[in-house]
């Protein structure tokens, strides 16, 4: 306990692990992008009559750029096979986090059938001591998938409308179509974080110079949507990808692979200090009850912004601390039908797995009320797991064997520890103010009679007004908080 005293004591200790949300969700969608992006429009010939012979293979490489600053880089390999293609990527990044440096590496693996539709797929991801990894393979109107992550192994079946394309392959299908300013594609693609098939949108826009390293190239301006955000790409005439662009300021550059590798180095941004939002009026939240805010410069469409303890009218938010009912008023027992979603296991929130359901039972402390059982599962977690800055997409399972995390891993863990222990819970994410600044930060939301806020990772129940609630569920929807970073401006208006 008295190292967790001094962690709290510690401004930047706070700060780091308040910030970690945005790196979290930023990892997810990198990710996604970067295989889907460094598959595209390559000029490989998919013409059936070359599907066969032998197996030919090309390798591309591009480096990743954030803020004009390298950060990784990521090759990607097609193979050519008897009845489709192989398809491999391979991405490394070197961040830094709260002053620390990072390192990701992630694998995905794909077998495709000559129209680039998914048969068998892998994928891993390795940040420091936390990993994990899915293979799955497409069976009928069902995918059948072996998840491995925190130490543990689960099966799962997904059922299926019609065979996906994954993310690194899914452009395949334009560059088969031909790139032609006006056309529109929307595909439906196997998303390996969140184990779902999704909907991913193509559009070919008009030809527009594009100037890379000192020369003029006439390319095709593609637009990618998904889940609310748009990644632009620059295609020239052979079908190669020389540039793309995406949120928070990364890019990705199309380079050989000396230049990928050993080229383009230096001093890294700290991508949570860049992600901050400064306020001119600083405040305590401490025992606040109530908090008046204009969010503005974003579109805040499709954001959980006007519900529970927040209004939102235009662009005024306006949030109110909960008061929590008695500890005799709510039990566990039992859940409405709109519940029961939120006392099932998911793929990174195991509430079924047992190690899980049994550090629910010991840890629920001797009271019978939701109220009791919440608290005491919150202090358990805030006093047991070491507040570490982690780069991965985070797990209950591997929270509990590991003991250490950011906000994230601290939000998936006590989420899971509440379902397990009968109370509907879901993880929260948005933004948490903190020394004149606010962060991207995630916490728990647990129903008792209505959604209450609670912050394991700050020792808060209910939690602070300063917690802004943009988005709930697990992390892959979390991913639509990029859109706001680098344009959300925050004047504070009133508190009391």
């Amino acid at each position: 306990m008295s190292g967790i005293r001094v962690f709290f004591m510690s401004m930047k200790k706070i700060y780091d692990i308040a910030g970690c949300i945005i790196v979290g969700a930023w990892i997810v969608l990198m990710t996604l992008l970067v295989l889907k992006q460094e598959a595209a429009f390559r000029p490989v010939q998919l013409d059936k009559q070359y599907i066969g012979s032998s197996v030919e293979s090309r390798q591309d490489w591009s480096g990743i750029y954030l803020k004009d600053s390298k950060i990784g880089y990521s090759c990607s390999e097609i193979k050519r096979l008897e009845a489709g293609y192989q398809i491999t990527e391979d991405i490394f990044m070197d961040l830094t986090v709260m002053d620390m440096p990072q390192k990701i590496q992630t694998r995905v693996s794909a077998v495709v059938d000559g129209e680039m539709r998914l048969q068998i797929m892998s994928f891993r991801l390795v940040a420091g001591s936390i990993s994990m990894s899915a293979t799955g393979t497409v069976q009928g109107k069902h995918m059948r998938l072996q998840i491995q992550t925190g130490g543990k192994t689960e099966w799962r079946d997904i059922p299926l409308k019609e065979p996906p394309v994954l993310a690194n392959s899914l452009r395949y299908f334009v560059l088969k179509q031909g790139i032609k300013p006006g056309m529109e594609y929307s595909y439906p693609f196997f998303d390996p974080l969140s184990f779902t098939v999704r909907a991913m949108k193509v559009q070919v826009l008009d030809k527009e110079p594009l100037e890379l390293r000192g020369k003029r190239v006439d390319c095709y301006k593609i637009q990618t949507s998904f889940q609310g955000i748009t990644v632009s790409s620059w295609v020239n005439d052979q079908g190669e990808t020389l540039r793309e662009e995406s949120p928070m300021g990364l890019v990705m550059l199309r380079e050989s692979q000396q230049q990928a590798q050993e080229e383009g180095w230096g001093e890294k941004p700290d991508i949570t200090a860049a992600t901050s939002i400064k306020v001119a009026k600083a405040f305590s939240a401490g025992q606040l009850s109530y908090l008046k805010l204009r969010l503005k410069d974003v579109s805040l469409a499709g954001f959980e912004l006007n519900s529970g303890r927040q209004h939102l009218e235009g662009d005024m938010l306006e949030i109110r601390r909960e008061k929590l009912p008695p500890d005799s008023a709510v039990t566990t027992a039992g859940a409405e039908p709109e519940l029961r979603p939120f006392l099932q296991p998911s793929p990174f929130i195991q509430s079924d797995d047992p190690g899980i359901v049994e550090c629910a039972r010991q840890n629920s402390g001797k009271g019978k009320s939701a109220v009791s059982v919440v608290r005491a599962l919150n202090s358990w977690v805030y006093a047991n797991i070491e507040k570490k800055p982690t780069l991965s997409v985070p797990s209950a399972t591997a929270v509990l064997a590991t003991k250490q995390g950011d906000c994230n891993e601290h939000a998936v863990l006590l989420t899971a520890l509440c379902r397990a222990a009968g109370v509907p819970a879901r993880v929260a994410a948005g933004l948490v103010h903190l020394n004149g600044s606010f962060f991207y930060h995630a916490w728990v939301e647990v129903f008792l009679g209505a959604w209450v806020t609670v912050d394991p990772a700050l020792n808060q129940f209910p939690a602070d007004v300063s917690h802004i609630k943009f988005v709930d569920g697990d992390m892959e929807n979390q991913v639509s908080i990029l859109r706001l970073v680098g344009k959300l401006k925050i004047d504070v208006l009133e508190f009391l």
